[in-house]
């Protein structure tokens, strides 16, 4: 089968990192059909003179920058393979990534795209080196160590892929059309490609036998402050054409962790999102079934695609699962945003498993932060973008004495509660606060670590 990758790199000043990035691809991509078109977004230093001697790159000089999903779209515009690559000039490439990459993606015509891992990436595609990120010899020799093979076994379905790095069929690009220009300058776009590309019936999957190295975010740096400005712009973009906050639930999946399953265990989180953190706790425990619940259509129907997923609210729906079917009933967040918390445990519990657990994320409105937002009148509801005690979907607020209250009135017992909060070196000069909340007599000395606790996670059985 005869295949060409059209290799669509961005620029924006950081000519040192292009360079890198360039040679390392003609270094490592001998064994396979490519082409490179850069587009440069409006470079202020010597990128486009450098680019413009480089007989094998196709160039395409743009007078503003165009932002991340319009230059993407003018690369694809003028590439001419079988697939086409989205990649960070940040990168540096490592032997036998492509053909890793390539194996994965033909695999299957149900694959749509494909990604590696990283040292330095979001969405769980990161992975931890023994090599520092200035050692640039260090980080191609890991490359070549860990690039050695590629095996099904190592890859991993997901909701969504990082654009760093994506490899995507000429033929899906084709059927789902170009990267959506409205997220600019960048982020969200590629969530919101990922979800076009599941939505038309494809897989997304991550490369576990595939590593290249990312410095990360050397485009973005010269935005400083405006950067939260536009990741919150994007992130309401997002939520507009789709009804969803994000791929992942607001279960972290790190508090997942503390979770001891079972083998061969059900779970159903109800406000799953798009199902991405049950998709990494299966890939982690594949002998665990993932079921779960979301009220945002669009999210619930790209979860079921994955596993079973149905749309619903969880305080009207009706629930067609048998009873004493799961072993966790997980809920993200969930008791602050329904209207009746204490119906909603009592409605999910003839579901449960008599040995089973549901667990329960919960921000503490007893933390010190929200004492001093209420005393110095700057108690406000957040956007959704922030996961914090007065994000806008809440409607109730909850300190562990209430908790303790629902779980009880519901037959359900408390068996373990996670307490998070920051190290003393996070805390800093909040000690001070916390001191004098306390010096008030206000908070008994006992209960000192509510003050500290942001957010609990309970792990509640029937009595």
């Amino acid at each position: 089968m005869y295949t060409k990758t059209s290799i669509i790199i961005l620029t924006h000043n950081q000519l040192k990192y292009t360079q890198i990035c360039i040679k390392s691809i003609r270094k490592y991509s001998r064994t396979q059909k490519y082409e490179i078109i850069v587009v440069d977004n409006a470079s202020t230093d010597q990128t486009t003179e450098w680019l413009r001697g480089q007989n094998d790159i196709k160039s395409i000089f743009n007078i503003k920058n165009m932002g991340f999903a319009a230059g993407c779209n003018q690369g694809i515009r003028k590439a001419t393979g079988t697939e086409i690559l989205l990649l960070n000039n940040d990168t540096i490439v490592m032997p036998n990534w492509l053909d890793n990459l390539k194996k994965a993606l033909y695999n299957s015509e149900k694959i749509g795209a494909v990604g590696p891992v990283s040292n330095s990436c979001s969405n769980y595609q990161a992975i931890k080196v023994d090599y520092d990120n200035t050692d640039l010899l260090q980080a191609i020799k890991f490359g070549s160590l860990y690039n050695k093979s590629s095996i099904p076994q190592k890859w991993q379905k997901k909701i969504k892929l990082i654009g760093f790095c994506m490899l995507i069929k000429k033929s899906v690009v084709d059927k789902i059309g170009f990267l959506d220009e409205r997220f600019f300058p960048g982020n969200f776009e590629d969530d919101d490609y990922s979800l076009r590309i599941v939505e038309a019936g494809y897989d997304l999957l991550q490369c576990n036998d595939t590593f290249i190295h990312h410095f990360g975010g050397t485009s973005f740096k010269e935005y400083n402050q405006q950067y939260a400005d536009i990741l919150l712009d994007n992130q309401r973009l997002f939520f507009d054409k789709w009804g969803i906050n994000f791929v992942f639930s607001t279960m972290d999946l790190e508090e997942y962790k503390h979770i001891k399953l079972k083998p061969k265990a059900r779970i159903l989180e109800i406000g799953c999102a798009c199902g991405a953190s049950l998709l990494e706790i299966r890939a982690k425990f594949p002998d665990v079934s993932v079921y779960g619940i979301d009220k945002a259509p669009k999210a619930a129907q790209i979860a079921d695609h994955y596993f079973p997923a149905v749309c619903g609210d969880i305080e009207t729906m009706d629930l067609q699962y048998p009873p004493h079917f799961f072993d966790y009933i997980v809920l993200p967040d969930l008791l602050s945003c329904v209207i009746e918390p204490l119906a909603v445990l009592k409605k999910i519990k003839p579901f449960l498993k008599d040995d089973g657990y549901i667990i329960a994320s919960c921000h503490n409105v007893m933390h010190y932060d929200n004492i001093r937002k209420l005393l110095s009148g700057e108690w406000n509801y957040e956007n959704s973008l922030f996961n914090s005690t007065f994000n806008w979907e809440h409607l109730r607020f909850f300190s562990l004495k209430s908790l303790n209250e629902f779980a009880d009135r519901a037959g359900l017992v408390i068996k373990e509660c996670q307490a998070l909060m920051k190290t003393q070196e996070d805390l800093g000069s909040d000690n001070l606060l916390i001191k004098q909340l306390l010096s008030m007599n206000l908070t008994p000395r006992r209960k000192v670590w509510e003050l500290k606790a942001y957010r609990y996670i309970l792990h509640m059985q029937k009595f």
